[in-house]
C-alpha cells in the first residue's frame, strides 16, 4: 500500500509543478436582490472556463473568484455577471460613439477588485484602494488608473481616432 502511495505521488508531482498560480479577486454584484441571486452569481461564474472557485455573499453584495490567469481574464468575470443580467450594461452613446462606462479596477497590491464607472470628460490619475488603501496611479505610458489596471480601458481611449489627453 505504501509502495502505491509512493508511486502516485511521484507520478502526481510534474503535473502540480506544471498547474498555473491561482489569482483570486473579489467583485462588487450590487443588483442581487433575492436569496436566489447568489446562487445565480455562482453558477455564472463557475461556467467561465478558467474559474475554479466562487463564493458570493449576498450580505456585502461581493464574489470572489479563484482563476488561472492563463484560461480566463480579469475582464470575462464582469463580462459573464452582465450577460446574466446582474450587472446592468453600462454603455454611453456620447460624440464620441458606443464606449463602455463601467470598469472593473483591480488593485496591483492586495488583488481586490471593484466596479466603477469611469469619467466620460477626463481621466482619472489618482484611484486609492477600498480594500488596502493603496493609492494608485496611472503605468507609465498609460493615461489614466482605468487604462492601467481597469478591465476596459477609459471612453477617449476606446475612441480610436483620439488621445485621451490631447486637447481638442
Amino acid at each position: 500500500m505504501n509502495r502505491f502511495v509512493l508511486i502516485s505521488a511521484i507520478i502526481a508531482l510534474p503535473f502540480t509543478l506544471l498547474a498555473g498560480a491561482l489569482q483570486t479577486v473579489t467583485l462588487d454584484v450590487h443588483n442581487m436582490t433575492c436569496a436566489v441571486c447568489p446562487i445565480t452569481v455562482k453558477k455564472a461564474l463557475e461556467r467561465v472556463p478558467g474559474v475554479t472557485d466562487a463564493k458570493v455573499d449576498f450580505d456585502k453584495k461581493t464574489a470572489s473568484i479563484s482563476f488561472d490567469p492563463d484560461k480566463a481574464s480579469l475582464a470575462a468575470l464582469p463580462k459573464r455577471l452582465r450577460t446574466r443580467a446582474i450587472l446592468p450594461p453600462s454603455t454611453s452613446e456620447s460624440g464620441m460613439g458606443k464606449v463602455l462606462l463601467e470598469s472593473v479596477l483591480a488593485c496591483p497590491v492586495c488583488g481586490f477588485a471593484k466596479h466603477e464607472t469611469m469619467p466620460t470628460d477626463a481621466c482619472q490619475f489618482f484611484y486609492q484602494c477600498s480594500n488596502c488603501k493603496t493609492l494608485l496611479r496611472p503605468k507609465p505610458g498609460d493615461c489614466c488608473v482605468f487604462c492601467s489596471y481597469g478591465s476596459v480601458k477609459c471612453p477617449p481611449m476606446q475612441d480610436k481616432n483620439r488621445n485621451c489627453c490631447a486637447a481638442e
